[in-house]
């Protein structure tokens, strides 16, 4: 059942998604960003347990580019190369988390658990399993949001093309990629899809009674910044999550712990930039 104990205050970069149209398009079904991945590598739905087949089930991260490019998206681990060996190994499923302390890494290789110390990798390498679709672009002049629901939606046309079977999507917290969904997904469009997913916390208290979609914020790829505690840390691996009041909620409304990739200490993949200014000397 739906409650409707809580009002909402939604962040700047939410609100400005709000201001035309009225909402009716499908409310992802949140799920965390472990099941995200796992779906992802096996093909397998997350709820139903149907087998999409590899490449069919896909994280539509629906942050700006910039954030993408800068921030890093979800990802999974190629190889790792330990201290010492003469040639790497890919864990099962590139799938390779980070304990809460931050000194372990944890996975599988050939079915056998492992347990290894950051300090002893070497190298590590990660490569992307999402593809970057925005649902709205950074305008610098008026400091918000400008949607862009032509291009999401063709991008989400295109997944459809595809034979996408699943979409999870995922921005930074769980706002967006609730509201791009809701927002500018017709009806028409989402029901190619046999499931549609957001990564972030469930539950009926999260459910905003206005609008009747899930915006808990604790999700995403980084995670809540619950009130700005961590000084602007968001979504890394250690952080107590647990009871500590969420960014963008009001007093009284419901807590609970992150669910983002971060948090969950999963893989990440940072596309190769260059800070380097034009013509100017290259930085060691």
């Amino acid at each position: 059942m739906k409650r409707s104990l809580f009002k909402q205050f939604l962040p700047m970069m939410i609100t400005s998604l709000l201001l035309t149209s009225a909402w009716g398009g499908p409310d992802p079904l949140p799920i965390t960003a472990e099941q995200a991945f796992d779906a992802v590598m096996t093909g397998i739905d997350p709820i139903t347990g149907v087998d999409n087949g590899i490449g069919n089930v896909v994280i539509v991260d629906v942050r700006t580019p910039p954030e993408y490019q800068f921030q890093g998206t979800a990802g999974k681990v190629d190889s790792i190369l330990l201290k010492g060996a003469t040639a790497s190994f890919t864990p099962d499923l590139g799938k390779v988390v980070i304990t809460p302390d931050g000194q372990f890494l944890e996975y599988a290789l050939d079915g056998e658990g492992k347990r290894t110390r950051v300090d002893e990798v070497a190298e590590l390498t990660t490569s992307s399993i999402a593809v970057n679709i925005p649902c709205a672009t950074w305008n610098q002049n008026t400091k918000e949001m400008d949607p862009v629901p032509e291009r999401f939606v063709k991008g989400i046309e295109e997944l459809a093309d595809d034979g996408v079977q699943v979409l999870i999507t995922m921005c930074n917290s769980g706002g967006r990629s609730t509201v791009c969904i809701a927002k500018f997904v017709p009806d028409d469009l989402a029901s190619r899809f046999k499931s549609i997913y957001e990564i972030d916390r469930a539950g009926d208290l999260y459910v905003n009674p206005d609008h009747g979609i899930h915006l808990a914020g604790l999700g995403g790829f980084q995670g809540s910044a619950y009130g700005g505690i961590y000084n602007g840390s968001a979504g890394f691996p250690g952080r107590y999550t647990v009871g500590r009041p969420i960014q963008g909620w009001q007093q009284g409304a419901p807590v609970g712990p992150s669910v983002s990739w971060r948090d969950s200490g999963l893989p990440i993949y940072i596309p190769e930039t260059s800070c380097n200014l034009p013509d100017a000397p290259r930085t060691p």
